[in-house]
């Protein structure tokens, strides 16, 4: 099931363990069962000096991030956004529904072709 994996998912947060950030939460597969999945975000987002301060196709973003939060933004609540406080002060975001994807109830990195 590909898609923007929260609209076939549910109970999604963020846990810390051993130094890197995990998403986890139930998604839905092929079959209709609701099924645990998790991803490790430090494997796909890593972090800059810029603007966005998070960026994905890079690794570790944990290491240099302080107050990592998780939650659904947006005036429908349907934005599943990862912010972290990076290099000291800057404020950086990702949209997790980029390029996470739900298929057939695990959690994916998903980068489509250039």
């Amino acid at each position: 099931m590909a898609g923007d994996w929260q609209l076939s998912s549910k109970d999604a947060y963020i846990e810390p363990r051993g130094g890197h950030t995990i998403l986890k939460a139930l998604c839905r597969n092929e079959r209709g069962q609701w099924v645990h999945s998790e991803l490790d975000l430090d494997d796909h987002i890593g972090d800059e000096h810029s603007a966005q301060g998070l960026t994905w196709q890079k690794r570790g973003f944990t290491k240099n991030a302080h107050d990592i939060r998780f939650g659904f933004e947006g005036a429908g609540d349907d934005q599943p956004v990862l912010r972290a406080t990076v290099y000291g002060n800057s404020q950086a975001n990702i949209n997790t529904r980029e390029h996470i994807r739900n298929i057939n109830g695990h959690l994916e990195f998903d980068l489509p072709p250039l």
